[in-house]
């Protein structure tokens, strides 16, 4: 810390000069040949022969979108920022109540309970909402993010359809004689 601020308080580089250096700098990125030899060769010791462009031009960007608010347009308004929390419980949902809507029932004897967490309706997902993108967040079925579409069908995949496999795969582990009565159910074709 102490030799900071002694370099700090004996460099021309800090203080008083840093405007001045700063427009050398700028004048010397605009035209090398608009600074003084000694500047000149000081800058190019500091580039290393790397490219850099001039400072002014992006700063005045800056100001000028900040001052224009366009900035506020390219954030996450609030309604998408609701339905991308709305994802979020919907995938935790169907990972603890997934496994009520699992194909169990070959014979169709027992109707599915309604489960309103695992209606798209009750988040308030509407058919334009199938093609939008959201975060998946820790659910690991795709990329990161995910149409609501192909997410749902995932969830669906993983939740639902894949329940009846891993009853039947825990049959066969705790009684290996089933596999005799289930040819079908645990044939590769069926495990795909």
């Amino acid at each position: 810390m102490d030799t900071m601020k002694g370099f700090e308080s004996t460099s021309t580089l800090f203080g008083g000069n840093a405007p001045f250096i700063e427009e050398q700098y700028e004048n010397y990125l605009a035209d090398p040949n608009s600074v003084g030899a000694d500047w000149r060769s000081y800058f190019d010791s500091l580039r290393g022969g790397a490219a850099d462009v001039a400072h002014a031009p992006v700063i005045d960007s800056f100001i000028k979108l900040a001052k224009s608010r366009r900035v506020a347009g390219a954030m996450v308004d609030a309604t998408t920022m609701h339905k991308q929390v709305l994802v979020l419980q919907m995938i935790g949902k169907f990972r603890t109540l997934g496994m009520f809507h699992a194909e169990l029932d070959p014979l169709g004897r027992q109707e599915k309970m309604y489960i309103p967490d695992l209606d798209l309706k009750t988040y308030g997902f509407t058919a334009a909402d199938m093609d939008t993108e959201f975060d998946v967040g820790s659910f690991k079925a795709g990329a990161g993010r995910m149409r609501l579409r192909d997410l749902i069908d995932a969830l669906k995949d993983t939740f639902i359809m894949l329940m009846p496999m891993f009853c039947v795969l825990a049959l066969v582990i705790l009684w290996p004689d089933l596999s005799l009565f289930f040819p079908r159910l645990i044939s590769p074709e069926f495990l795909k």
